[in-house]
């Protein structure tokens, strides 16, 4: 997903994130272009100063999933947090973990990425409410799809 923001050092200056969860990758562009990353250890990103360099450290957030820049020690957030109550939709799919297990867990944590990436669209707040609430039901019934069909081949 991508994240736009500024960051209070460079007040003229406009970022842009993009990270995926599945990967662990993350980009970082300033003013449209992509910054270098160092291979050293942590990955930052080098940031261009009038003073010289300095380094960003991608950080992503648990359990919410929203990557945080860490520049000189101090967290810049990327995307606004969740609302508690926004958390607590969007994460109810991870719930299936304990009628599911495995299955359930690995359906029930990528319907809730899903959820919380949805939350931080540009959408309409109504939209994203659609959107949270469309994939609840859509991961619990296909875990009861999922289920079912297992349950046959045991059962033959």
């Amino acid at each position: 997903m991508k994240y736009k923001f500024t960051i209070d050092n460079y007040p003229n200056s406009t970022f842009e994130l993009e990270s995926s969860v599945l990967t662990g990758r993350s980009y970082l562009s300033m003013d449209g272009k992509l910054l270098k990353q160092s291979t050293e250890k942590g990955q930052p990103f080098l940031i261009p100063t009038t003073s010289g360099i300095v380094k960003g450290f991608p950080k992503s957030t648990f359990p919410d999933f929203a990557p945080t820049l860490v520049i000189d020690g101090r967290k810049h957030l990327v995307a606004k947090k969740l609302e508690w109550y926004q958390f607590v939709l969007g994460a109810l799919p991870v719930l299936l973990v304990f009628v599911g297990g495995a299955v359930g867990g690995a359906l029930g944590i990528a319907a809730t990425i899903f959820n919380f990436q949805a939350f931080r669209s540009d959408n309409n707040m109504s939209t994203k409410y659609a959107r949270v609430i469309v994939t609840n039901i859509a991961a619990y019934v296909i875990f009861l799809v999922l289920a079912n069909l297992v349950l046959k081949q045991v059962n033959g």
